[in-house]
């Protein structure tokens, strides 16, 4: 029996050994395994491009770094957060934004915006094709085509159109008028190897006013304001983000549609990150737009809403990566808070990525040190169960 139980300790030791020694050299080369699974990117210290998405509560906002050293900032939150976004660029060291993304007037979008144009010198503004309505402000210059649009505007929106056609900014030590442009599938933004292309809306060569600086209109009328919001693809080399602002499905379908008669559908297809629309909501992000883009990450903008994100929306979501065999990570702002992407590399095939957040959010992303964990623990049961001396039941004579 000794001899027995001597064997079955030199087994276990033999294959603890063996995981042992295997776990030592699968940590030696653990990048290169990490990138062919899929598992935790390496840590990136110094990046050349990230992309923050800001935690403003039921609101959306987000930061992206060039490589070339600018910014563009896209939305700007709520009334509430606008103190904590304003810290944020700040902490970032940040006093100029080259870029202001205006997905749309609703003040979740728009409600820090009077403080980021009070606290930052804003180079350009895009702006969404929705007129202020006001009988005390007039300064608009999409004023002359109110009649073409039925949008009610609100306060909020009126201060923001005011404050954007106001701004300057200091360059060389000389003063600047800011630059406004409406958005339209004809905008663009080129810096270094990164680059922001707009799907949507549609445009026409009709020019609205030479104030505006507009290569077009939006064509169709829209239902609703959330249907304004541009549809980005944000690049660097060969890492890309979308985001869809609060646009609806029947956007996205009509987005698929145009680019898939273009043939150009690859370029929305397999991204990295996709900013959830509508903050998650049901009525965004449909089956077949999650099917095209099948992201990698996919983060949540929302805060204290019980509708956001939408069940059905999660739902689709994992039906979509699990149909596809897809490990993708959803995180979501009121649980991980900030979410910060940083990328780093001389060419699409060399490029570190590091993933930043903090708090509980639900993740569905097998990372490296749970798989550690797992083979020492089933290392662990090998060696030791089977060596426990078992009992020796005497019987009663």
């Amino acid at each position: 029996m000794e001899k027995k139980t001597r064997r079955k300790t030199i087994i276990c030791l033999s294959i603890f050994s063996a995981i042992f020694v295997a776990m030592l050299i699968s940590l030696a080369f653990s990048a290169k395994i990490e990138k062919t699974f899929g598992l935790k990117k390496t840590k990136v210290d110094n990046c050349t491009f990230r992309f923050d998405v800001i935690d403003v509560g039921q609101g959306a906002a987000s930061l992206v770094t060039f490589e070339t050293g600018e910014h563009m900032l896209i939305d700007a939150g709520t009334n509430s957060s606008e103190k904590s976004l304003v810290s944020y660029l700040k902490k970032l060291k940040i006093s100029t934004i080259e870029y202001f993304v205006i997905t749309h007037s609703d003040n979740d979008h728009t409600g820090g915006a009077d403080a980021v144009y009070e606290n930052f010198e804003i180079v350009k503004t895009y702006r969404p094709f929705i007129l202020a309505e006001n009988e005390m402000f007039n300064e608009d210059p999409l004023q002359p085509y109110k009649s073409d649009m039925d949008v009610i505007g609100v306060s909020d929106w009126i201060e923001c159109v005011r404050l954007m056609y106001a701004e300057t900014y200091t360059k060389n030590g000389e003063t600047h008028e800011s630059e406004v442009e409406v958005i339209s599938d004809m905008s663009f933004v080129i810096c270094g190897t990164s680059g922001v292309r707009f799907f949507w809306p549609k445009s026409t060569e009709e020019s609205i006013s030479p104030l505006c600086e507009t290569l077009g209109y939006v064509s169709e009328k829209c239902t609703s304001i959330n249907n304004y919001s541009p549809i980005m693809l944000l690049t660097y080399y060969d890492i890309e983000i979308v985001i869809t602002g609060d646009a609806d499905d029947s956007v996205e379908k009509k987005v698929l549609t145009a680019l898939e008669a273009r043939g150009d559908l690859d370029l929305i297809s397999n991204i990295d990150i996709y900013v959830a629309g509508h903050h998650g909501s049901n009525y965004s992000s449909c089956k077949k737009f999650l099917e095209t883009l099948l992201p990698s990450y996919v983060v949540v903008q929302c805060g204290n809403s019980s509708k956001h994100p939408h069940e059905n929306f999660v739902s689709r979501l994992q039906s979509v990566w699990k149909d596809n065999l897809k490990t993708g990570e959803f995180l979501r702002t009121d649980k991980n808070k900030n979410v910060v992407f940083k990328f780093d590399g001389s060419d699409a095939s060399n490029i570190k990525q590091d993933v930043l957040y903090s708090g509980d959010g639900i993740s569905n992303q097998v990372r490296w040190w749970q798989i550690v964990v797992c083979t020492i623990s089933v290392a662990a049961v090998l060696f030791i169960v089977p060596i426990i001396p078992k009992r020796r039941h005497r019987r009663r004579r």
